[in-house]
């Protein structure tokens, strides 16, 4: 087991072998213990910036107890990570609009927001905002020890215009002409506002796809959380012997195994909600392609259906009969 490795390494003074077994493991589950010890472990190599990230997600998700000696472990880690923060810089992103890729010193971290706080070295640092069809945006900072450095930014919309272009409108308001041959002037006629019925399309899709990928991320997660608990379970009856679990016994593997049980619970009510979300909205956005034609449409011209919701947490969709 890599996260037993790690403390067997560490144990022996052995730092760098320590922290890779840590890594990997961290890699392959996102705990707090696994975070708490790479964090410290990286502390004692001097990788101040990489501790702070991983002793920010211990502190953050460390277990609740009441017992002291958790508690007082709990205490310790953050101490440990105030000592880190003191010799770092925090920043801060307030970016418009979301999905803005983003990239620091040259490392793409990925869109906006991020989802854990971003740590770097005191100094120098070159920051770049970009999205299609939105003006880049660069920033330059310089970090301070223990600051928390704030950046704001906001994209706005690249120029539609050329060379060779035709201009969209007049200083006045109105089309702008081009002049041809004689009298003849082409007129750029101004874009076509969006329908409600396009709207309600748009929002019901981009629900639909929302509360999908909800349902299908936090499934997975359950599924993981679900095949950890049983090699925890396996374990706990193979070292008590009883069939019985957890029951009356204290480890640091029953404290384990009862989170991947809650955690599989609660990713799979999320998972629930988010396919009955999706495929709600899935249902009234086919109805409203279906059923809300153009007033200028004939009633004869309209579609003729019979909708029948299928709502379940792995096959949400509509099922369709009648003329179209």
């Amino acid at each position: 087991m890599l996260f037993r490795k790690g403390n067997d390494a560490f144990a022996a003074g052995q730092l760098v072998d320590a922290a890779g077994a840590y890594t990997k493991a961290w890699q392959l589950s996102r705990s707090y213990d696994i975070a708490c010890n790479l964090g410290r472990t990286e502390v004692e190599l001097g990788r101040s910036r990489d501790a702070a990230e991983h002793l920010s997600f211990c502190v953050r998700h460390f277990a609740a107890s009441s017992r002291s000696d958790v508690r007082e472990a709990r205490e310790k880690f953050v101490g440990l990570f105030n000592r880190v923060r003191e010799s770092i810089a925090e920043l801060v992103l307030s970016v418009e609009p979301v999905g803005v890729q983003f990239t620091l010193d040259g490392v793409l971290l990925g869109p906006l927001p991020l989802q854990e706080p971003l740590f770097v070295a005191a100094g120098p640092h070159h920051l770049d905002f970009s999205l299609p069809g939105m003006r880049p945006a660069k920033r330059d900072i310089v970090a301070g020890r223990g600051a928390t450095e704030r950046v704001i930014v906001s994209l706005t919309a690249a120029s539609s215009s050329a060379p060779g272009a035709l201009p969209m409108a007049s200083a006045a308001g109105s089309p702008a002409s081009v002049p041809l041959e004689g009298d003849v002037q082409l007129v750029a006629a101004p874009p076509a506002a969006l329908s409600t019925r396009t709207w309600v399309l748009m929002s019901g899709s981009a629900l639909t796809l929302v509360g999908l990928g909800v349902g299908a991320g936090f499934s997975l997660d359950a599924r993981s959380a679900s095949k950890r608990a049983d090699v925890l379970r396996a374990q706990v009856q193979g070292s008590t012997g009883s069939d019985s679990g957890c029951s009356g016994v204290e480890s640091a593997t029953c404290h384990e195994l009862q989170q991947a049980s809650d955690r599989n619970h609660s990713s799979s009510t999320i998972a629930t909600i988010g396919w009955l979300v999706g495929g709600a909205s899935a249902v009234g956005t086919g109805l409203t392609f279906l059923l809300w034609q153009p007033k200028s449409q004939s009633s004869a011209q309209r579609r003729r259906v019979t909708l029948t919701p299928q709502l379940s947490p792995t096959h949400p969709g509509l099922l369709l009969s009648g003329h179209f």
